[in-house]
Parts: C-alpha cells; structure tokens; sequence
C-alpha cells in the first residue's frame, strides 16, 4: 500500500468555499449518473439532510453530492446551493418534468466562531476564571448581531472552484472547527479539515476527508496530541509555578508513551511540576465530574452544563471500487472505529458524528465489505490527525503547531 492524495481518486469532484470563519466542502460526482453512497450517523446532535434516502431499500440508488459545512443547521442550505450548480447541468434524478439533484449533506457547530474577527495574535494565559460561566449570556445578546455566511452561495461557490491538490487545516467545513471543548472554549483548541487516502494495489483507492470539530480530545497513535489543555502560571523570576484553579485540581493524567515521535503532553517540559501547558484526559474529567456530582438525578443534562456545547465531526470516505448501498452502509458504520481511535470520547450526546461512504466504481473491482471497512477506519484515523496538525490558529484558539513552537520556545528558554 501507499499513501496517495484523496483528490486522486477517480470519479470524485472536490472543491472547497470559505467566508469569514466558516466554510463547506463539497465532494462531487464526475459522472452525470452520480454514485452510490452510504450514511452512519453516531452522534447525539446530528445535523444531516438526505440520509434516510441512502438506506437499503430506498428508491435512490445513486446520489450527485455530498456535503459537509459548517454553520449548523444554517449550515444545510450549502446542498441547495450545490443543487443549483447539478440543476444548471441538466443532472439529477430523472422525473417527467424535471431532473432532480440528489445532494446529501451533514453540517458540525461553528457558530462560536462567526461573530469574531480572526485574530491570531496568540497568548497563553491563565486568567480566565468565570469567562466560561457568562457563555450563555453572551450568546443570547449576540444572537441578533451575528452575520451568517449565505451557506448557499458557499455551496454553490466551492462546485465552481474544483481543486485537484488535497488542501488540510483551515479550509471548507473545517475552517471554523475546534477541539477539545468540555471545560470550554478558553481550553480548547483548532480544529481542521484532514485528508488521507491509499492506494491499496495497481486499481484499489480509498480515502477520507473528515472535519474535525469533536467534543474530546485527539490521539495519534495512542498518545493524547491535541484538545482539552489549561495554562500553568510561570513565574521566571521566582522560578515557581501555579496552576490555573478554574480547572479541576487532579484531572491531569500521564500519558503512556512509547518511543513514537509522535508529539505528545510528556514533552512539553522535563520535569513534570513545571509545565507551561498541561492536556487534559477529558474521558477523565468526566469521571471526577460524575463523582463531583453523583448526588444529582443526571450530572450531565445539557441545561446543567456551563460551557459551549459546539461539537460535531463529519467526513466522507471516497472508494473507487463497486459497492452496493447495505456495503456501504456497513463500511460506514465499521469507518467509525477511526474517529474512536483518535478521538476520545467520541459519538457523544454533544457530538453529532456521521460519515458518508462514496462508491465510484470506476475499476471493474468488488471488494470484499470487510476488507473495505478495515480500510474505512485507517483512513478515517490519518485524516483526523491530519486535520488537527494542518490546523491554523484562529481567534482564541490555538493551533497544534503554535501550541508546540510555544512550548518549545518555552524549553529552550529555561
């Protein structure tokens, strides 16, 4: 096997369209009689429009489209804007009067990101105990103010720019995403769009691209990189150190490491009771939180929560053999492992999970389900990892990449 670029794989159209710090990412047909096209749908706030059409026994063998955007449930206007452009094309569904496109779509929570300017000046700092607390309230007084990108012209817009390189972080339905969210968003961090795909011999491809914007936190490899952090105050000249007391005192756990490169919390500095930057387990704060809070009838009912619930990720994976619609729907589900794998928790009450499985069949090959779905998962694993490392700095939220050179800076300054 080898890695190949996921635009590389035929039969698929990719383009992508961002306004402000939002976005969509559009995955086309090539042919005009589309291709089939698989759903599994895990999360417990799903967005999604055109699913219920691609089970087994539907009268639709065949979409035009899929899409994933930001915005969410603004979001799905995207697939009007991109039934526009099939429209234009005279493609669709045939009927009697007039074809009809079929455009499925899932949309993830960015709005947090909207009524900001991007701002990338970046700072680490420990003072924003209570922020969290006036959330709610600052959503409601700027509920009226915010400018909603026109999600249909972004659909419309990214069919008409196709690209034919793979482009991951800050772009289309990732440019707005973050991570890492249950203490909320002064822990968390960006989020990105990931591509990865394979070539598996001299015909079989498969790849994914997924937005990452999930509840918890993101591994590679088994070691936590990236998500749920908080900022110990360093005093230079004192040469002491105080954590940040918003956060809960024991939630901060040691990483098991091996000797992958892989970057990973151990190395933000040598000795671990003088760390700039501690990641946080949020499967582990979870527990102390139930703990904290046993005595409640349900210590995490949505209206309890204090912080922004703003999660959701979607992907797409491509395969260009021929699959029918109740293999792909199994490929769908078994492709899932990948966002376990390398997000934790995932498929939360807060997330809205789904992933779109796409046959071209464009090589004369039937590829066996398991062997696909086996694959699916790996993909989908990469493209998360991908996602998050190709991830850009925006607003509040720091990037992979600015956290590390941070704390390596931080190291050499020592």
């Amino acid at each position: 096997m080898k890695e190949i670029p996921f635009t590389s794989i035929e039969g698929i159209i990719v383009g992508h369209c961002n306004e402000g710090n939002s976005g969509c990412t559009v995955v086309l047909s090539e042919n005009s009689e589309g291709f089939g096209c698989g759903v599994d749908c895990r999360g417990g706030a799903t967005g999604t429009r055109e699913t219920d059409l691609l089970k087994p026994g539907m009268l639709v063998e065949k979409i035009h489209g899929c899409v994933i955007s930001g915005g969410s449930a603004f979001g799905l206007d995207a697939s009007s804007g991109v039934m526009k452009y099939f429209r234009e094309k005279g493609i669709g569904y045939h009927t009697d009067i007039l074809n009809v496109p079929i455009v499925c779509q899932a949309v993830l929570y960015d709005l947090q990101m909207l009524n900001k300017k991007d701002n990338t000046s970046l700072s680490l700092s420990s003072n924003d105990n209570n922020n969290n607390n006036t959330s709610s309230t600052s959503n409601n007084q700027n509920n009226s103010i915010i400018d909603l990108p026109n999600y249909f012209e972004l659909g419309y817009k990214a069919c008409k720019n196709p690209i034919s390189n793979d482009i991951n972080g800050n772009i289309g339905a990732g440019n707005g995403s973050t991570i890492g969210k249950l203490l909320g968003a002064k822990h968390s961090m960006k989020g990105g769009l990931g591509c990865y795909a394979i070539q598996v011999d001299n015909e079989l491809k498969i790849g994914a691209m997924v937005a990452v914007n999930c509840f918890g936190d993101v591994y590679e490899n088994g070691n936590l990189i990236a998500g749920c952090y908080k900022i110990n105050d360093v005093d230079s000249t004192s040469d002491s150190t105080t954590t940040n007391t918003s956060l809960l005192s024991d939630s901060t756990i040691s990483t098991n490491n091996t000797d992958d490169t892989s970057f990973n919390s151990n190395n933000f500095n040598n000795s671990s009771n003088d760390k700039l930057v501690e990641f946080l387990d949020s499967e582990k704060i979870l527990i102390k939180e139930y703990l904290q809070s046993k005595e409640e009838a349900n210590a995490f009912e949505l209206s309890k929560r204090k912080h922004d619930i703003t999660n959701t990720t979607i992907g797409i994976v491509v395969c260009n053999g021929i699959l029918d619609k109740s293999q792909l729907n199994r490929i769908a589900m078994m492709a899932h492992d990948g966002y376990a794998r390398s997000m934790k928790p995932s498929h939360t009450l807060y997330d809205g999970d789904t992933i779109f499985v796409i046959s071209t069949g464009t090589i004369n090959v039937k590829p066996p389900t398991n062997l696909i779905g086996t694959l699916a998962a790996q993909v989908v694993e990469k493209a998360v990892v991908n996602g998050v490392k190709h991830a850009q700095s925006m607003n509040d939220f720091i990037s992979f990449n600015d956290l590390n050179n941070i704390i390596s800076t931080n190291n050499s300054n020592k």
